[in-house]
């Protein structure tokens, strides 16, 4: 008993950024390419490298292309919104030609990369939750 309340009471003495790293709040998503309208031939790699194949999402930021060495997501966005649909901030594809947006709507599972600056280009994603370890692992 001495020893959980001790536990409890280190838990709550540490920072928030302490506490994130105990507790992992991420819900992942395997996401599939469902559509397209329109894009930039180097956003349309976010299709083709399959950059947002495993999706994770929590308080503040999306998480995409999901590095197996390292089990991490490389970038991560900033995002606002409601419970239901979030949307990022401004982020660029590959080669910084074209200014992107992410939403992403919790009810349905679609994911939306919309390209700004006039194009009214978009990717479309349809993803499915999955559990942190049905992310791929490295064979080595």
């Amino acid at each position: 008993m001495k020893k959980t309340i001790t536990i409890l009471i280190l838990i709550f003495l540490y920072p928030e950024s302490v506490q994130a790293s105990l507790f992992n709040t991420k819900v992942y998503a395997n996401c599939k390419y469902s559509q397209l309208s329109n894009v930039n031939l180097v956003t349309y790699n976010f299709a083709r490298k399959d950059y947002v194949k495993y999706f994770a999402f929590d308080n503040e930021f999306f998480y995409f292309k999901y590095n197996i060495l390292n089990k991490n997501f490389d970038t991560k966005i900033a995002y606002d919104g409601e419970d239901t649909i979030k949307r990022s901030y401004g982020f660029f594809n590959d080669d910084k030609s074209v200014s992107l947006k992410m939403t992403f709507n919790k009810a349905n599972g679609k994911l939306r990369i919309i390209e700004s600056a006039g194009s009214n280009g978009y990717l479309d994603f349809t993803c499915e939750k999955i559990n942190k370890n049905k992310l791929p692992k490295s064979k080595f």
